[in-house]
């Protein structure tokens, strides 16, 4: 797997207010010409939650780089995603199982491109088939966010790219994988990583070169089913 040359940075956004945009003119009421025998009114009210608003979140932090060159001075969930990575990326699952129940809340859930959400029970069995069938697996970050949303709660967002090489494959070709991740976070304090676990993640990737490679060494539209 290729390693970025790049120097690593850090970005922290200071805390900004709520905004909101309110049109700079509304139609309140309206009367219709009254005569001394009748008189007609029609109000017209404006319904709030159709109102623009933008709410900028607390505080952001960026960090460009792999997830290794994540510095210990780093933002509690850009400290998280640098713990979590190489036990998400170990072919050796049952040697980190216990690091990775410390990262997450007994409901935690794992969802790959909008399917079914997984509790980490169902995805342990998937970590163990990758761990049969691909000699080299792992995922090289190129951006990560940490965004505070305060009461405790953050979202982790990183993209990376993963690289797998097969057993299979008499090459042993790296395929590269894009990807883009989005983490859960919940403050539990004087547990987890840092006082967070993740309540639940959600992966967007594209597999195709996986799948075309599948498809060249074992034949057909064979489809190479691992958790990434």
């Amino acid at each position: 797997m290729a390693i970025s040359n790049s120097q690593p940075a850090i970005y922290k956004f200071p805390s900004s207010s709520t905004s909101r945009h309110t049109p700079a003119s509304s139609q309140e009421t309206q009367e219709s010409t009254r005569t001394p025998k009748q008189a007609t009114t029609t109000t017209t009210t404006t319904n709030p939650n159709l109102l623009p608003k933008t709410t900028n979140m607390a505080q952001t932090f960026i960090h460009t780089g792999t997830h290794s060159s994540i510095p210990d001075s780093a933002s509690p969930g850009l400290l998280f995603l640098r713990y979590l990575l190489p036990i998400l990326d170990s072919l050796d699952p049952e040697s980190v199982a216990a690091d990775l129940d410390n990262a997450l809340t007994p409901d935690s859930t794992f969802t790959i491109n909008g399917g079914q959400a997984l509790t980490a029970e169902k995805v342990r069995p998937m970590q163990l088939m990758r761990s049969k069938k691909v000699s080299s697996f792992g995922h090289e970050v190129k951006a990560a966010w940490d965004i505070d949303l305060g009461g405790g709660a953050r979202t982790v967002m990183y993209e990376s790219v993963s690289t797998t090489v097969m057993k299979q494959d008499p090459q042993a070709l790296e395929l590269p994988v894009p990807e883009i991740t989005i983490i859960e976070l919940v403050a539990t304090p004087g547990a987890g990583v840092g006082g967070y676990r993740a309540k639940s993640m959600r992966t967007y990737m594209h597999p195709a070169s996986i799948n075309q490679r599948t498809a060249a060494i074992f034949g057909g539209c064979h489809q190479y089913s691992v958790i990434q």
